[in-house]
């Protein structure tokens, strides 16, 4: 029968040093290589059985809960030592093959431990530490660090949490996958770690204290929450902090956020409204990527939109850049399938490439008439030397259209998408086309160009993107352009 129970140390795979400040060595140890009487607490619940757990040893020659398997008990007490190893902290995910556990019994000797220890063993209702525990303390079920000023993690069965006001920190996946209906936050609240409202499903409301100064990555990914009030203290909004949340509908963003990080709001298909407040001055990259939004409210305070921040938001109509805004970046609002139009201000210093690629419902692009640096005439953006063609709306009316002489750049992607358009001409001014050009414009076949043949052999189309050189017609209908002295056959 003992050999039947082995249980073989594996090395520590998923642990980081940085975390648990010991180094963890490639060690495996099994009950069978020793005669000695395994060792527990004296207060050990009958129902704790010493084979349910399965260890990693450190270089220190302690012992790390890898893995819990008993789905049995209501009370699991964690053992003080293992043949004479202290066992001395929890991995992640040690109890996610349990069920059923309703309490979980930290003994003196665990120093390492955090919710997503517990993650995924959703019948726990109380965490209870032994007085003698240096590093962590209970209350209420709550684990807390030892000074009770830092939630460690709440266990899921609790319906609702009131956090006592002296804490002041929520530590990673603090209410990871939590039940609960209500959760008041401490008043002296100053920080919330990674994923701390992960996966919570009853939850619907939730207001961030004004004295939170900072929200970590991915703190509401994955939640059904449906309104997020953010405080006053924050100044900046993380990277995924609000990602894949099923049911928010709106978000306000207050004007003490100067800073939008790259996917800070991405993959919310139910968010209809979003409006930033006064204050907000940078979106950067992809902050909004792959929301259902109806509407962006963007203040005059804002300065800098950078690439790809809305791409590919489907159902976004209409687009009012406010004046301030100097900078809008590569793709900002492409692949918004249904965008019919876009208004840009007259302080506009730069606009990137592909700004409005694969927009295949756009009609309108529109701009202040007193921006000094670009012009919008017959429908098309330039800039406002007359040099650069930025972009040519997918739904433009005109059949046939002649770039205007003394252009010397086309944009990559800048008639993406381009449905009516039959006939081009370009001038031979033109030096360069970018990749994708004409991408998916299917009604036009030819183009003419006023230039001869070997000019149109010296005109550089061809961009690196990424790690892949992308010709100007890849994806297009092109096959011949017609030049002053013969033809020039594209796909031969």
């Amino acid at each position: 029968m003992r050999k039947k129970l082995l249980i073989f140390l594996l090395p520590l795979v998923l642990f980081s040093c940085a975390e648990n400040n010991s180094t963890s060595s490639e060690s495996s140890i099994s009950s069978q290589e020793t005669s000695k009487t395994p060792t527990s607490t004296p207060t050990q619940e009958e129902t704790t059985n010493i084979y349910d757990f399965e260890f990693v040893e450190n270089e220190d020659g302690t012992l790390f809960i890898k893995n819990y398997k008993n789905y049995r008990p209501n009370k699991v007490t964690i053992p003080e030592s293992f043949n004479g190893k202290l066992i001395t902290g929890i991995l992640d995910y040690a109890f996610a093959s349990s069920g059923g556990i309703k309490t979980i019994v930290l003994s003196k000797n665990i120093a390492i431990c955090k919710g997503i220890s517990f993650a995924n063993c959703l019948t726990i209702e109380n965490i209870e530490v032994e007085p003698e525990n240096p590093y962590f303390k209970s209350k209420d079920g709550l684990l807390l660090n030892k000074l009770g000023n830092e939630l460690i993690f709440c266990p899921p069965k609790k319906d609702v949490v009131h956090l006592d006001d002296e804490i002041t920190k929520l530590a990673d996946y603090a209410f990871i996958a939590s039940n609960a209906k209500e959760i008041i936050l401490s008043k002296n609240l100053k920080e919330i770690g990674e994923r701390v409202f992960a996966s919570t499903k009853k939850i619907t409301t939730i207001t961030i204290p004004d004295s939170v100064e900072c929200i970590g990555e991915y703190a509401f990914n994955l939640s059904s929450i449906k309104s997020i009030t953010l405080g006053k203290g924050m100044r900046e909004l993380s990277s995924y902090v609000i990602s894949n949340c099923s049911s928010l509908d709106e978000l306000i963003i207050p004007g003490n956020i100067k800073v939008i990080h790259a996917s800070a709001v991405v993959n919310n298909f139910h968010l209809k409204r979003v409006v930033l407040e006064n204050g907000v001055e940078v979106i950067e990259d992809g902050a909004f990527v792959d929301n259902s939004t109806n509407e962006y409210v963007l203040p005059t305070s804002l300065r800098v939109i950078k690439d790809n921040a809305f791409i590919r938001n489907p159902r976004l109509k209409s687009v009012t850049i406010p004046e301030g805004v100097t900078t809008l970046g590569n793709g900002a609002f492409s692949y918004c399938e249904i965008l019919e139009s876009i208004y840009l201000p007259s302080t506009l210093e730069e606009i990137g490439t592909s700004l409005v690629a694969y927009d295949r419902y756009l009609e309108t692009i529109s701009m202040h008439k007193d921006n000094p640096n670009f012009v919008v005439e017959n429908n098309v953006l330039y800039s406002k030397d007359k040099t650069r063609l930025i972009s040519y709306p997918a739904r433009h009316e005109q059949f046939e259209y002649e770039v205007s002489d003394g252009v010397e750049i086309i944009d990559r992607e800048a008639f993406s998408y381009v449905l009516r358009l039959e006939k081009l001409t370009l001038p031979a001014s033109i030096t360069f086309i970018g990749a994708y050009t004409f991408r998916m414009t299917s009604s036009l076949e030819e183009i003419y160009y006023s230039g001869t043949m070997d000019q149109w052999h010296s005109i550089e189309k061809e961009e690196i993107i990424g790690e892949n050189l992308i010709s100007w017609n890849l994806g297009s209908s092109i096959n011949i352009v017609h030049c002053k002295n013969g033809d020039v056959i594209i796909n031969d």
